[in-house]
């Protein structure tokens, strides 16, 4: 308790009180999800057995993204609000990231995403199980219900400044890109995309670096 004393009252003397309130009660919040997945192996009310394998899954893929991209693993399931999205990852980084850093960031970290998807024996599982209920429910993975989050805090839970993405979202097959107001730390749309026009992009800058 003394820790998290201490901690309020240098957030407090940084950004100010409301600020840091608003930011520890979203971290707050993700801690809470974070620990009712490794409790229950479930994020939703009710959980097939299919879908708490899969979820194990998406985990453990999920922790050794981050690991890789010296992230940090926050948590599975849906934190995108979209309407049909079903799988997704949120990630934490540190790294000081500009628009067209995170348009290449995130089309890669997505497309694999979306192959590892389309290949896993533990959601072919999962999608099984709703086809045997429902004939219409999707053979594959489909893109609209993929979402992804990367979210760019500090130590502190501070947010990046412009020219620095504070946020990359990812639902309804489009991209979102985020920047961090500089007084009150509230996010703002800088830029969006498409799926298809994300991996364009990857692919162009791809090629000019390879030459």
């Amino acid at each position: 308790m003394k820790k998290l004393a201490l901690f309020a009252q240098k957030t407090k003397i940084k950004q100010g009180e409301r600020n840091m309130q608003k930011s520890f009660h979203g971290t707050f919040l993700l801690i809470f999800v974070s620990i009712l997945f490794l409790v229950t192996g479930c994020v939703g009310p009710c959980c097939t057995k299919e879908e708490i394998v899969m979820n194990k899954e998406l985990e453990c893929y999920g922790k050794t993204i981050a690991q890789e991209q010296n992230m940090q693993f926050l948590l599975i399931g849906d934190a995108t609000d979209g309407r049909e999205t079903v799988y997704c990852l949120t990630l934490r980084s540190e790294q000081p990231t500009r628009l067209n850093q995170g348009r290449i960031l995130a089309a890669n970290n997505v497309k694999n995403f979306i192959a590892m998807l389309r290949t896993s024996p533990t959601v072919k599982a999962y999608v099984d199980h709703w086809r045997s209920e429902d004939t219409n429910y999707p053979e594959e993975v489909p893109l609209s219900k993929v979402g992804y989050k990367i979210v760019f805090w500090d130590k502190n839970i501070d947010r990046p400044m412009r020219p620095y993405l504070a946020e990359i979202l990812f639902v309804d097959s489009t991209f979102y890109y985020f920047e961090a107001d500089a007084t009150t730390q509230q996010l703002y749309l800088v830029f969006s995309e498409p799926y298809e026009s994300a991996l364009r992009f990857r692919n162009q800058q791809n090629q000019a670096s390879s030459k």
